[in-house]
């Protein structure tokens, strides 16, 4: 079995060939990456020191491409510590609009959140493969009984019980962009004694009216209250009886206005969201006196909600796409609790073993099981595989491990008016204005201070100082805390034969 040691440095193609190894020891482990060490003599220290990078070469075959992430020196020799690399090609971007991406990003982002039923495996070569942990890609299973060293076989059930229940807590946190807006006008005019908006002082009602992008409601500062319609137009159609002063003072008629009027309050605000959403899986091939919970509390869940006024993120687009990859991760997390039969055994080393990795499904001692991982010791001396395997006690069916929660759709919430107005309060309303005007009056007349020289002036400023008003106070809708919502499933079942 001829080794051939190729070492280069970043940037440059030349290449140099150390072929006078003492010894060669590679370590793969399942979804870890490929570890290699190369022993040399103490002498050699300095020429390895300027090498960034090696490819291990067997019988003319390519099978470890490695950089050098550490030289260990000890008393006699020189270790060159490896790890293995891809073949640098760049990976294409997509848009945060595709649903592939959307996930991929999360998982990126969440490792520990998922256990991938179809895994990519880093080989020896630094390529990606696709490699399933529960279920063999092919029916031709490999047999390696005839390699099997004497008396290496080991195979032991493991003590941990496969999980018979799991009970999931799901939680995730976000501020939804709250906004939306009401029609006020039939409110208003309910305030005035005849229905409609009046008054016997129009200038000044007309200038107080709020206008198109007005804030309101100063004491509702967690919500940002502003006008989305405003309209206040004098109906002269459909006019109002006036009023009449008459008595030992000149006659007086005063004109009663009458509006046609509109106003529309829109608002935003920020409301903290937490969303609960609980669950069982039941595998009913496992002891349910084996529960286990687990309690998964989502990160980054902001960049995610796809719209901004969400009330409920697991229903959203991107969280129920979330949610399945997250249900159809724990269910391969409790398939693979059933991978509890634990193989090891040493095989001579030959050249079809070359490609021999953590990605292979083979067959020892009679058990189909996955090889989990492999440590190979080359040397001039010896060829030493050491091979560790997982076997299952039960056939798992398919992929799609559990059934996805169905969840309705989100409820779409609207504050109703009431929720919005806290008070409507109208000062001097045109019937208002005249009760008023005739109690001043009667104290004028009483005091023998109005004249039919002064009256009109007297009257005119009494009407100024009781203009008709509008005063509106509407309530904060951000709360105080966040808002919490609790989404609690049916129990759900593994589909495993």
């Amino acid at each position: 079995m001829k080794i051939q040691f190729i070492y280069g440095t970043y940037g440059s193609t030349d290449e140099c060939t150390m072929n006078n190894a003492l010894n060669l020891h590679i370590i793969e482990q399942e979804g870890k990456i490929p570890k290699a060490t190369i022993e040399y003599d103490i002498q050699d220290y300095e020429y390895l020191r300027q090498f960034d990078t090696c490819r291990i070469i067997q019988d003319g075959t390519a099978f470890f491409n490695g950089i050098i992430t550490a030289l260990v020196v000890n008393t006699d020799t020189v270790s060159v510590e490896l790890s293995a690399i891809g073949d640098g090609s760049p990976q294409s971007s997509k848009q945060l609009s595709e649903d592939d991406d959307v996930i991929d990003r999360f998982k990126i982002e969440n490792p520990d959140l998922f256990v991938s039923i179809l895994s990519g495996e880093t080989l020896r070569t630094g390529d990606v493969r696709k490699s399933n942990m529960l279920i063999q890609q092919s029916d031709r299973i490999p047999s390696l009984d005839g390699k099997i060293v004497a008396d290496s076989l080991k195979i032991r059930r493991l003590k941990d019980m496969p999980i018979g229940e799991m009970n999931l807590e799901i939680l995730c946190s976000w501020i939804s962009k709250r906004n939306g807006s009401v029609t006020l006008s039939s409110q208003i005019g309910n305030r005035f004694r005849l229905g409609k908006v009046n008054t016997l002082t129009p200038k000044k009602l007309t200038d107080s009216w709020p206008r198109f992008g007005d804030h309101l409601a100063s004491n509702a500062r967690p919500t940002r209250y502003f006008v989305s319609t405003s309209r206040l137009a004098k109906n002269d159609e459909l006019p109002l009886p006036p009023v009449i002063i008459a008595d030992d003072i000149p006659r007086l008629t005063l004109k009663r206005y009458s509006f046609d009027s509109r106003l529309g309050v829109a608002w935003d605000y920020d409301q903290f969201m937490t969303e609960i959403l609980t669950m069982t899986v039941l595998n009913q091939h496992a002891p349910r006196a084996n529960k286990k919970a687990m309690r998964i509390n989502l990160k980054n869940v902001q960049e995610y909600v796809d719209n901004d006024d969400c009330y409920s993120f697991f229903r959203s687009k991107n969280g129920r796409m979330i949610l399945d990859e997250i249900q159809k991760s724990i269910g391969a997390y409790i398939a693979l609790s059933m991978r509890n039969i634990e193989i090891s055994c040493d095989i001579i080393d030959t050249d079809n073993m070359i490609n021999l990795d953590c990605t292979n499904w083979v067959s020892i001692g009679g058990i189909t099981c996955k090889i989990t991982g492999i440590e190979r010791q080359i040397s001039p001396f010896e060829h030493h595989i050491k091979i560790m395997a997982r076997g299952f006690e039960d056939t798992i069916a398919s992929d799609n491990l559990i059934s996805p929660a169905r969840l309705d759709d989100a409820e779409v919430i609207s504050p109703r008016i009431e929720d919005v107005i806290r008070d409507i309060v109208v000062q001097n309303e045109s019937d208002t204005q005249y009760e008023k005007l005739l109690s001043y009056i009667a104290e004028q007349r009483r005091l023998n201070r109005i004249t039919s020289r002064n009256y009109r002036r007297l009257i005119s400023n009494f009407l100024n100082e009781n203009q008709t008003k509008i005063q509106i106070a509407l309530k904060p809708l951000k709360t105080q805390h966040c808002e919490k919502r609790t989404i609690a499933l049916e129990p759900v079942h593994m589909f495993l034969q």
